[in-house]
C-alpha cells in the first residue's frame, strides 16, 4: 500500500518491486526499483506504535 501511494505522491513512469539485488559479494534489500536509475527503500513504525497512530487518526 505505502508503495502505491508514494506511486501517486510523486507521479514517476514506474516502480519495480524487487527481492535482492547482488552485485558481485554484496547484496541489498530495496522495497522497489525506480525508473531505471533510482531505488525506494521503505520503513514503517510497529505494527502497536501504527496502530496506536491510526486509531487516534494522527499521522507520524
Amino acid at each position: 500500500m505505502v508503495r502505491e501511494l508514494y506511486h501517486e505522491a510523486v507521479a514517476l513512469s514506474s516502480l519495480e518491486q524487487v527481492g535482492i539485488i547482488l552485485n558481485h559479494d554484496v547484496g541489498y534489500s530495496s522495497a522497489c526499483l525506480v525508473d531505471s536509475n533510482g531505488l525506494v527503500e521503505i520503513k514503517t513504525k510497529l505494527p502497536k506504535p501504527q496502530i496506536e497512530l491510526l486509531l487516534a487518526d494522527e499521522l507520524p
